[in-house]
């Protein structure tokens, strides 16, 4: 008597059976007169498709009595699960060991094994495979049985990228911009995408859907592109968010697609005539001694007179906006004396950068002038300190355009950057009331 036990490998567990039978003690036909060796072995699965991720479950059956079946006695049965490459070449379970399957023996279950799926990059099939040996007893000296069964699975790995890009990404405000977002099935096998959705929390309109082949399909390697228009009326940074969604045509599940995003960063625009504001004339009310004020002539050869072709660069007066204001600064008790053309300065993308900004008002340094600079996703503002110096530490994600400005007069006269690199960018502008 033989008795079968469970079988457990690793992560692979079996459900096994227990089978009573008699076995012949010697070499012979048995029973007399058999004449088939009907030794037959069935593998079924729980899943059509399958992902990687998800548990497909085997069962195998065995049965010995189709026919004038013969006697099949000290049989081994294991299953094979698929490999990485989808080969029938993976962890082995034994799923009996000496075991007998006397003709006439019934169809039943001898195992049932869970797999989890983890299968390379284009693989599209993961085959499993079954092995049956034992000694069959079909003349009076015995031969040995043997059967091997095969049972592939469709896998398939749907996969799109969403890439959304914006143009102009910075500007003043009113900023009209167009967002472009292209959504590419790159899937590792062939894996169509039906019931494409698309959407844009910035969009104003409905997108736009251009390429592909312009059916409803999002076949495997085609690319669409969706565009809208948006207006953005904030200063400061704006993210549009785009999301995607589809179902996958081969196993009629869900797709998750990754969302992307992309910002744009906007400035108040300065009032015109300051690159700036309203020019100012004789008859404008001002501090006694300034241009403008009552009894000063306005002199065309100032150095805060924007008009001045002789003076290209120089301070002109105006107010550089209400976002600049603080408490503290001279915008919160009437127009700055003076605002200069913003300086500019490239950075590099993942960089620390350190930008010292001087301020000076008549030779002497600026102090609680209001400083504000505005880089690639970021604005920062500051107040000068005792020595007329706000010190800035910026690190921006994406290369770009660092813009400084003021609400005193801004006249800087050198802008250099030192191996930026391996500390980041020093910014040194001058000011002069």
């Amino acid at each position: 008597m033989r008795a079968l036990a469970g079988f457990a490998a690793s992560s692979i567990a079996a459900v096994v059976l227990t089978l009573v039978a008699v076995s012949p003690a010697v070499a012979h036909q048995s029973p007399p007169g058999c004449d088939a060796n009907s030794l037959d072995l069935t593998l079924t699965k729980d899943r059509t498709s399958i992902r990687n991720g998800d548990t497909s479950t085997y069962t195998v059956q065995i049965a010995n009595d189709s026919g004038n079946a013969c006697d099949i006695t000290d049989a081994t049965v294991s299953l094979t699960l698929p490999a990485a490459d989808g080969s029938p070449s993976g962890q082995t379970v034994t799923l009996a060991a000496g075991v007998d399957y006397p003709a006439g023996t019934g169809r039943r279950v001898i195992g049932r094994v869970p797999w989890v799926v983890n299968l390379n990059p284009g693989v599209s099939n993961a085959i499993a495979q079954g092995n049956a040996d034992g000694t069959l007893h079909d003349a009076p000296s015995d031969d040995d049985a043997h059967i091997t069964k095969t049972l592939g699975t469709t896998a398939t790995q749907p996969h799109a990228t969403l890439d959304c890009s914006v143009s102009p990404s910075s500007g003043d405000t009113p900023l009209s911009v167009t967002l472009t977002c292209t959504l590419k099935n790159d899937s590792s096998t062939d894996a169509p995408l039906s019931d494409v959705g698309f959407s844009n929390d910035r969009c104003g309109s409905t997108p736009t859907r251009t390429g592909g082949d312009g059916n409803s399909t999002l076949d495997t390697g085609e690319t669409w592109t969706y565009t809208c228009g948006a207006i953005v009326n904030d200063a400061g940074t704006t993210t549009s968010h785009a999301a995607a969604s589809a179902t996958n045509t081969v196993d009629h599940q869900p797709v998750t697609l990754a969302p992307d995003e992309v910002s744009v960063l906007a400035s108040t625009p300065t009032t015109p005539g300051v690159e700036g504001g309203p020019p100012t004339s004789p008859e404008s009310p001002g501090t006694p001694g300034s241009p403008g004020s009552p009894g000063t002539p306005s002199n065309p050869s100032s150095p805060s007179n924007p008009s001045n072709p002789s003076n290209p660069g120089q301070p002109s007066s105006g107010v550089l906006g209400q976002r600049l204001v603080s408490p503290n600064s001279r915008g919160a008790r009437g127009d700055a004396s003076c605002i200069s053309t913003p300086r500019k300065l490239r950075i590099r993308a993942r960089e620390r950068t350190i930008v010292r900004v001087r301020v000076g008002e008549n030779g002497t340094p600026a102090v609680r002038a209001l400083v504000r600079v505005i880089g690639p996703g970021f604005v920062k503002r500051k107040v000068t300190n005792r020595r007329g110096v706000a010190v800035f530490r910026v690190r921006a994600k994406r290369a770009g355009r660092l813009v400084i400005q003021s609400d005193r007069c801004l006249g800087a006269d050198r802008v250099s950057v030192l191996r930026a690199r391996r500390v980041s960018s020093d910014h040194t502008p001058e000011g002069t009331g």
